[in-house]
């Protein structure tokens, strides 16, 4: 005989704080597009290891790090609608955040490599501690690191190039929010629609964000 708890696998563990327009189903991907759609980032981790390998800068990888760790780290969340999934899943958020906000100090500051990546770890730890001891501060944590970087970079002088790859990184990241926003408030909602949502093309949206901030470091360090 199958049990409630065979169907609902989840439901044994703390809710997570968060949640989002999908409705979440009794099985075991809860939430089957922000969960799948959420992968898509390690895809395009995928996509660029063989282009940082062919760049040959080291502190390109913590990009294609943060992109291959946030796709099954986010699939947590959203698999189970549990707390603990939540916090692996804003881990991988700070994984993100503190790679665009590393890089930018980085270059203010001239940091070298290893000094880089040791504080980009740094960064992510200590956001990963506030959110355990804070379980709501995950999206405000991440959103500040974000402001904070598109302050420092819009203040520092770039190549055209450099210009080209930010503003279109922008615009995608502009984009991604306003689907994230339509959906998190319910503006633009369906919650039995498994397939595709506005969370879900926030997911999308974020990936491509990632692809494009790897040419934005990468064109300056060409």
């Amino acid at each position: 005989m199958v049990s409630v708890s065979d169907l609902c696998p989840w439901d044994g563990f703390a809710p997570a704080t968060i949640s989002f327009c999908e409705a979440r189903l009794c099985a075991a991907i809860a939430e089957p597009a922000n969960a799948f759609t959420s992968l898509s980032k390690t895809l395009v981790g995928l996509w660029l290891i063989p282009r940082a390998w062919r760049r040959g800068l080291p502190a390109l990888w913590a990009i294609v790090a943060a992109a291959l760790l946030q796709g099954p780290l986010g699939f947590a969340l959203h698999a189970t609608g549990a707390f603990w999934g939540e916090a692996l899943d804003v881990s991988g958020m700070f994984l993100i955040s503190a790679t665009l906000l590393s890089f930018a100090l980085a270059r203010r500051f001239t940091w070298t490599t290893p000094q880089l990546i040791g504080r980009w770890l740094t960064l992510v730890a200590v956001s990963v501690a506030t959110l355990l001891l804070v379980p709501r501060s995950g999206i405000p944590v991440f959103a500040a690191q974000v402001v904070v970087w598109l302050a420092l970079e819009l203040s520092a002088p770039r190549s055209p190039a450099s210009r080209r790859w930010l503003a279109w990184m922008i615009g995608c990241f502009v984009a991604g929010f306003g689907f994230w926003l339509a959906d998190k408030t319910r503006l633009v909602c369906d919650p039995d629609n498994h397939l595709v949502n506005g969370h879900a093309l926030w997911h999308l949206a974020t990936s491509a964000c990632l692809a494009l901030f790897f040419q934005y470091e990468s064109s300056h360090r060409a």
